[in-house]
């Protein structure tokens, strides 16, 4: 099954997160939105009035207790009802799994990807997801895309997610200590509803 070959050839723009989490390579024509707190949108070239052939989005993040030490394609494999939940809601229906899910270095980096076929409304279209792991840190790269467009935005995708590098960020132990006993309040508000988590 090819994976990350075919990756698009042409001339390419760098970023990088502002936090300095990671960075890339992107087709010069796409361009990224402010990330959030545990997601980036990336635009892949599309213009006003263009039809919505291809959304591409970057989700990272640290991994839960229970995740650390897995190996990643098993955590790309068991995120898929949470994957095929979300993007229920905006009426693209997960098919099967192509193949299963592979594993990929990225660099020194253990990467896994992974194809299902899907339909947005009437369209046949498909789910391709990049993931990596640094860490205790995971990033993931998610492009839900027409098949009838999978040769004109999969190649960009695929750029992105073979030039990812991921620098997350290091425990400080002093500033830990400096936070024990205090309470943060954290709002985000995203298309299926918003969340709210108090850490104490």
């Amino acid at each position: 099954m090819e994976v990350i070959e075919a990756t698009y050839p042409g001339r390419t723009l760098p970023y990088s997160h502002p936090r300095g989490w990671f960075s890339f390579e992107m087709p010069a024509t796409w361009s990224v939105g402010d990330p959030q707190e545990s997601i980036l949108a990336v635009n892949p070239g599309l213009q006003e009035g263009d039809n919505l052939d291809a959304v591409v989005v970057l989700t990272y993040g640290k991994l839960a207790e229970e995740e650390r030490g897995r190996a990643v394609t098993d955590l790309l494999t068991s995120s898929e009802p949470n994957l095929r939940a979300l993007l229920a809601n905006d009426a693209i229906e997960m098919k099967s799994l192509r193949d299963p899910v592979q594993h990929v270095q990225i660099g020194e980096i253990p990467g896994a990807v992974g194809i299902w076929d899907a339909t947005a409304g009437e369209q046949n279209a498909l789910v391709w997801v990049g993931s990596i792991i640094q860490d205790d840190y995971y990033l993931g790269v998610v492009c839900v895309v027409l098949s009838s467009a999978e040769a004109r935005f999969l190649p960009g995708v695929k750029r992105i997610y073979r030039s990812l590098r991921a620098t997350p960020p290091r425990r400080n132990p002093e500033v830990e200590s400096a936070l024990v006993g205090a309470s943060f309040f954290h709002s985000e508000s995203y298309s299926g509803g918003s969340s709210h988590v108090v850490y104490d």
